[in-house]
Formats: C-alpha cells, structure tokens, sequence
C-alpha cells in the first residue's frame, strides 16, 4: 500500500454548519424552552381584595386580619356579581383612626390592628392546590 500524501489537507473539509432559525413572524407561539417561572407576587395591602383578604386569614390564622374589612356594597346583574372591587385596607384604617382621634375616642386597638396589618404588607400566600390536575 503506498500512501502519497500523508499530510491532511484541512481545505477539503467544511466545517459543519449549522442550520438557519427561519425568521418567526407575529403568529407563532413563543418556544416552551423560554417560559420562565413567575416570581410569586407578595401581598399589596393597599390594594386588596376580599378573597385575598379571607386567603391571609387562613394562611396565617391571625384573627386581627378579619377585625376591620372595609364594607362592600355587592349587587346582582341576573347571576353576575358586581362590586367585587380591590380596597385600600390599610388606608381604611389609617382614616378610622383619624377619625376617632378627631372625636377623642381611643384608638389603641386601631393601631395594634394597624401594625400588625402592615407586618403582612408583601406576604407571599402559598400556592393553591389546583383540583383539577
């Protein structure tokens, strides 16, 4: 056997390449591979709903959470509930001791609900359990 070249020639062989992503257009779907998970978002108690509200009392078992819910006025349109809205519970309470304060009645037990209330300001809920998994 005679081999007559026993140098590589590098310029004979392409490197491999690699395939071109298609431009995506507006009506694909982002790939599965690029979903990142949501940082689960602490409680804002100065924009709090009432099932919010009802998920820290249970969470936490802290009866001070259910003291002082603002009042909400709730109406049926035929079987749609209206009126469930987001309140500024901390900010209700701030205004009830103004107030009490301006009429001369204590307000200790305002202000002990009060501090407690802003110890859960970003409180992170656990996760509920999905019943239909």
């Amino acid at each position: 056997m005679i081999i007559g070249n026993q140098t590589a020639i590098y310029s004979q062989y392409q490197e491999v390449q690699q395939p071109k992503m298609p431009p995506k257009d507006g009506s694909e779907l982002p790939s599965s591979a690029k979903v990142t998970k949501e940082e689960p978002k602490g409680l804002d108690m100065r924009n709090i709903s009432s099932g919010e509200i009802r998920d820290l009392a249970k969470a936490t078992g802290d009866d001070r959470v259910w003291q002082f819910i603002p009042f909400e006025k709730f109406e049926f349109d035929g079987s749609t509930l209206k009126g469930v809205e987001n309140k500024d519970y901390l900010g209700f309470l701030e205004r009830r001791i103004e107030y009490k304060n301006s009429i001369g009645e204590p307000t200790t037990n305002y202000e002990e609900i009060l501090s407690a209330l802003k110890s859960y300001q970003g409180y992170i809920l656990p996760p509920k359990i999905d019943v239909r998994a």
